[in-house]
């Protein structure tokens, strides 16, 4: 079928003098309030967040009907039987014809983001039910590589030294140990891959077993694969991806790798390993408490790889505005090493009143806890050219420095004159250091946002809408009187060229992009 283009191009508001606080929230009219919660937690969701009556039906849309339970055998069963059926009945059978009819001013959750290291202007975005989408205009526009993949849920993506991509499915940050059942979560059916630039992806067949495929990461010298999964860290074999070994147990939920190949792994302990290809080189690290851990997250230094940083969330207990109470998935502690993650020490506490990322301290859940969500949206990532510069995304996004200690830097505010909102739930950061300025990009629960600004300060949405709006956004910015007139002169300029080149529907052409996979 065509591929229909998908217009994302960023909301321009960009703000002159202005101070970032402690606070969550600019306009309480747009704010992200989440549900109220009317139940008691569930194992899926420690705070619960999802209402046992709409868990039950979630299940009941998946379960067996004889068992009650979801397999993942069954749903492997499931998606054989519609092969089958695909081959056997074809298009002939059902000639629908489909057009996209929105909306198209939002993405969706987004885990998995890549900035192709032949051409920093090609990106990808894997979206945990939509796919793989590709741009390459920096995120002007977006347009989908297979939207009828076998498995949609792309979890994460890297690429090696060759220049093959690889893709991760199953999303686990849903509910506790990687499962379906009570979850919005859906397994995966293992690892794909492109060697055509991105084009198509086809399915690695020695990882169909992969059900939940947490990150996938390159070797940064060598053609090898790491993959963490619900069960276990394995590797390919270097060139081979035909061939998996299994190098370390346990639900794998996070892994690191530096420049050099030494490597950070989580699963319900931290090991440091210098060889991570090899069974048996993981070691456990010092100065990391994991009581009541749920998650963790770790990041090294681009500039230097003896800095690392391991942010650590799960029952946090704090005094807030609402008294002493309990967040579930709060902020436990950041901690900081500086021998290459062999061990760490403490340079962010707990929870607090006043940094709290991962946590709405006013928003109660019963009569001694708060809303967290530390679990379900968690990433770090290493200013590239300054070691002791680390962001940190959850609910809100956040930096420290030894200089300034934690600071929210970022509101869930993404309105359009605020440059400081980003979409709830950010889930990834990636940057691209090839670009003058560096490109901050960060995926969230409302697809990519970015920033260019020095002091990684100001963000802009990469959402999905034509060159007119935007048009009609960088105009309201500089009436508001966020942009001077040489500013705005430049952007305009910029969007002019966007729009030759990627029209609006009504000007461009009835022939969207197209790749091989369209030749059927």
């Amino acid at each position: 079928m065509n591929k229909k283009l998908y217009f994302g191009v960023f909301s321009l508001a960009v703000a002159g003098a202005a101070t970032i606080g402690t606070s969550k929230l600019l306009d309480k009219s747009t704010a992200y309030e989440p549900r109220q919660i009317t139940t008691e937690s569930t194992d899926s969701y420690e705070d619960g967040e999802w209402s046992l009556g709409a868990a039950e039906y979630l299940h009941s849309l998946r379960a067996n009907d004889i068992t009650g339970e979801v397999n993942p055998k069954d749903v492997a069963d499931v998606k054989r039987q519609i092969r089958q059926f695909e081959k056997s009945l074809g298009k002939a059978s059902y000639p629908f014809s489909w057009e996209f009819a929105g909306p198209d001013n939002r993405g969706g959750r987004t885990r998995a983001f890549l900035v192709d290291r032949n051409d920093n202007n090609v990106l990808y975005c894997g979206g945990v039910m939509g796919g793989i989408f590709k741009s390459t205009n920096k995120g002007a526009s977006w347009y989908p590589v297979d939207d009828q993949m076998e498995d949609m849920a792309i979890s994460s993506l890297c690429q090696t030294p060759n220049g093959t991509i690889y893709a991760g499915t199953g999303e686990s940050f849903t509910g506790s140990g990687g499962q379906e059942a009570f979850t919005p979560g859906f397994a995966g059916g293992g690892i794909y891959k492109s060697t055509d630039n991105g084009e198509t992806f086809e399915k690695v067949t020695s990882t169909q077993g992969f059900t939940f495929v947490n990150k996938v990461v390159s070797h940064p010298t060598k053609n090898q694969v790491f993959a963490a999964t619900n069960t276990g860290l394995r590797v390919s074999a270097e060139g081979n991806d035909a061939q998996w070994t299994m190098v370390q147990g346990g639900n794998a939920r996070d892994i690191a790798i530096d420049k050099n190949g030494n490597a950070l792994l989580y699963t319900n302990t931290v090991y440091h390993s210098s060889d991570p290809a090899s069974s048996g080189s993981f070691t456990a690290v010092d100065g990391i408490p994991l009581g009541g851990v749920t998650r963790a997250v770790s990041a090294f230094s681009e500039s230097d790889p003896n800095y690392a940083y391991i942010v650590i969330v799960g029952r946090s207990t704090f005094n807030g505005p609402l008294g002493q109470v309990t967040a579930a998935n709060g902020l436990l502690g950041i901690y900081q090493s500086k021998d290459n993650g062999k061990s760490f020490t403490q340079v962010v506490g707990n929870t607090t009143s006043f940094f709290s990322p991962f946590t709405i301290e006013t928003l109660a859940t019963s009569a001694s806890t708060v809303h967290s969500q530390g679990y379900y949206d968690l990433c770090a990532a290493v200013h590239p050219q300054n070691k002791e510069r680390l962001f940190i995304g959850g609910i809100d996004f956040a930096e420290w420095t030894p200089q300034t200690g934690p600071l929210i830097v970022g509101n869930g505010n993404d309105v359009k004159a605020n440059p400081f909102g980003i979409h709830v739930d950010k889930h990834n950061i990636v940057f691209d250091t090839k670009s003058d300025p560096i490109i901050m990009y960060i995926t969230s629960d409302g697809g990519v946002s970015r920033t260019t600004n020095k002091d990684k300060a100001h963000f802009t949405t990469l959402a999905y809408s034509s060159s007119m709006e935007l048009m009609n956004q960088l105009i309201l910015s500089k009436e508001l009187g966020f942009l001077s007139q040489d500013k705005y002169l430049d952007l305009r300029n910029s969007i002019s060229k966007i729009s030759k080149v990627n029209p609006s529907p009504s000007a461009r052409s009835a022939k969207p992009p197209r790749s091989a996979s369209d030749n059927n």
